[in-house]
């Protein structure tokens, strides 16, 4: 919060900012994780997967996850940064066109869109370095599905500390989602 501007810091301050920008992290890095483990699991899985379709695959779930994380969290934003300034009007019994809330809602709405939309990209990009780096496909596709397992375990890990719960058990619970996902998509892998 040290550097960004005073008027700012009080507005994510009273929108709840921080808290808000955290959840759409989370939540947005946690389904694109998801999405590129499935990609490497099938891959895998089926072993015809070419390397190509892999990366384009991953590289197009996180650019979509990403705009739309982007404009459905900038549009809700502002919804609801809206419906809280109107409410604070009618509180207050006048206007507040030219407040400091009007004017940094959507400043706020872009701070929290930015936060939602980035992850994804971000998050392909760190799982999809083994396959752009390491010329043995599989290996590759192999680190790659390690690094997708950690990503979901460090984001348990995450969500526990932010609710103080036990931080090995918030984990274990997001490694165990990776699991039921692997399990799910070797019986699809099976049946098809």
């Amino acid at each position: 919060m040290v550097l960004l501007p005073k008027k700012v810091a009080e507005i994510l301050k009273y929108f709840k900012g921080i808290e808000i920008a955290r959840r759409y992290f989370i939540i947005n890095s946690f389904d694109a994780t998801i999405v590129a483990l499935s990609i490497f699991l099938i891959a895998f899985l089926s072993g015809n997967f070419p390397k190509e379709v892999v990366i384009k695959s991953v590289l197009a779930a996180s650019i979509g996850a990403a705009l739309s994380g982007f404009f459905g969290a900038y549009s809700s934003e502002v919804s609801e940064r809206t419906a809280e300034i109107k409410k604070l009007e009618k509180a207050l019994g006048r206007s507040l066109k030219k407040s400091i809330f009007e004017k940094y809602k959507k400043i706020f709405s872009l701070f929290v869109a930015t936060v939602d939309s980035l992850p994804p990209v971000m998050l392909a990009l760190i799982c999809l370095l083994p396959l752009l780096i390491i010329k043995n496909y599989n290996l590759g596709l192999k680190i790659s599905i390690t690094i997708s397992f950690l990503s979901i375990t460090f984001l348990g890990y995450l969500l526990g500390r932010i609710a103080e719960e036990n931080v090995i058990t918030s984990s274990l619970r997001f490694l165990g989602i990776g699991i039921v996902l692997t399990i799910v998509l070797i019986f699809i892998d099976y049946l098809l």
